[in-house]
This record gives structure tokens, C-alpha cells and sequence, in this order.
């Protein structure tokens, strides 16, 4: 290959802003019965919902930010072993308006994997979580456009224990 015909250097850097910090779950009830409702399929039935909450300062980091999960909702889907589809919901409008008269918005989403490749996330759950976050994008303080849109992702570990991991895309 001549000198002429290779592409540019690629330089990573660093964000400078932070996304979320932290994630947490105030209504461990609901979370508790998302988790269930999986383990009385096998572990078989994959689930996703929405998870509704707010944003407020995180304080044991600088500029830190948290995510305060307050309720969960699971829209119409199918349950695959590997996967979700997720259907059309004429609920979610009503669903965000009651919402929002509550002051919560829709700051994520939560899914079932079976994870046997012991992988945190497969391409294709990186690819949706990318494209969700798009969908949420807002304007940072400093001039950037954010997206604060979390995935929560539950899994059987060794054994019994059941995981919960939560996971952003790099911008």
C-alpha cells in the first residue's frame, strides 16, 4: 500500500463529561418481580422493561450524576431464549403522561440474558443500548450532547445468585 493511499491516524481520547455514575433502585418490590417472573420461566423466557425515574446529584463523585429508578414497565414483547421482540405499544404515550405528571421520565431499561458467552454484552444488545441512548439525548451543561439513558442488565451468575449490572455506551 503506497504512503498516499493510508487513512489517518486515529487518536482516542478520553470524555471529558461524565454520564451516570450510579444507579439506584428505590422500589426493590418491582425489580424483585421482574426478577421472578424470568426464574418461574427457567430462565428461558427473556424480559425487557422500561425503567422510569429521575436524575439527581450523585454525591461522592465530582459533577457526579445518579440515576434513581422509581418503577418499572414492561411492554408488550415476546420472550425468546435469546432475546426479546419487542412489539408495537399503543400503552406507552399514557404510560409516559402519567409519568411525567408523577416528575419521572423514562431514564432507561432493564433485560434478561442468559449470558453464555460471559460477555457483558453481546454486538447486538451494544447496538440497541447505543440506539436507546440516541433517542435520549439531551444538552450537557458544557455544550455536549448527553445521553443519560442507562441499561440494567440481569443475569444468572455461578450457581443461583442472580447479577444486575448497569452499563452505558461510550459516546
Amino acid at each position: 500500500m503506497c504512503n498516499k493511499c493510508l487513512p489517518p491516524a486515529v487518536v482516542l481520547n478520553r470524555q471529558t463529561f461524565r454520564h451516570v455514575d450510579y444507579v439506584s433502585f428505590m422500589n426493590v418490590k418491582d425489580i424483585s418481580s421482574f426478577v421472578g417472573a424470568w426464574q418461574q420461566t427457567g430462565l428461558y423466557e427473556q424480559r425487557m422493561a422500561w425503567l422510569y425515574g429521575y436524575y439527581s446529584e450523585d454525591p461522592n463523585f465530582k459533577d457526579g450524576v445518579r440515576c434513581n429508578v422509581e418503577a418499572i414497565y414492561e411492554p408488550p414483547q415476546i420472550g425468546e431464549m435469546n432475546g426479546i421482540i419487542r412489539l408495537e405499544d399503543p400503552k406507552r404515550p399514557i404510560v409516559d403522561m402519567v409519568a411525567s405528571a408523577l416528575t419521572l421520565e423514562r431514564v432507561g431499561w432493564i433485560y434478561t440474558t442468559l449470558n453464555k458467552d460471559k460477555v457483558f454484552m453481546t454486538s447486538g444488545q451494544l447496538r440497541e443500548a447505543a440506539a436507546l441512548q440516541q433517542e435520549h439525548i439531551v444538552d450537557h451543561p458544557d455544550g455536549y450532547k448527553v445521553s443519560k439513558f442507562v441499561t440494567v442488565v440481569v443475569e444468572q451468575k455461578e450457581g443461583e445468585e442472580i447479577g444486575v449490572e448497569c452499563y452505558m455506551a461510550s459516546d
